[in-house]
């Protein structure tokens, strides 16, 4: 009876590890599991909570999420919540749950937003220093390549 049992067990798990990608998913993960909030995801709305959660330079800010997310489709945006490429933070005070493709994951996008703020708050004095917030970026290592600040200000 355990054999049974076991080889009936075994069966299911290989059709389900074999079974190809529904057409109705990104990386194996159903669609209407992704990023359900999604619908309010949108330039408008980034903005609005950008300001509501203070966040400093919101108009560089946009286009560091339209960068980051490649205007809202990226994975670490549809699956993690995360529009800004933040990385888990393990020092700083967060708003992530968990790391996800070795990024911050949140249970919304919203947070995210905040979680980028508290970012600024943590690296207030740098910002302080920096006259020009595309060189606080780099002073905080936000900035991840020498071309990155070239590419968010070709955003529109």
């Amino acid at each position: 009876m355990k054999a049974k049992i076991l080889f009936i067990c075994l069966l299911l798990v290989s059709s389900i590890v074999s079974a190809p990608p529904e057409k109705n998913t990104v990386f194996n993960i159903p669609l209407e599991k992704i990023c359900l909030d999604r619908t309010g995801l949108n330039d408008s709305n980034v903005i609005y909570w950008l300001n509501y959660y203070q966040v400093q330079y919101p108009e560089i800010v946009l286009k560091q999420i339209k960068l980051e997310t490649g205007n809202y489709t990226s994975r670490i945006c549809l699956i993690s919540h995360n529009l800004t490429g933040m990385k888990f933070a393990w020092v700083r005070p967060s708003v992530a749950f968990a790391e996800q493709f070795n990024h911050a994951a949140y249970e919304n996008w919203q947070l995210s937003i905040l979680d980028y703020r508290l970012w600024q708050l943590y690296n207030s004095c740098k910002l302080e220093r920096c006259k020009d917030y595309y060189l606080f970026l780099k002073h905080a290592n936000y900035a991840t390549g020498k071309e990155y600040t070239k590419h968010v200000k070709s955003i529109y």
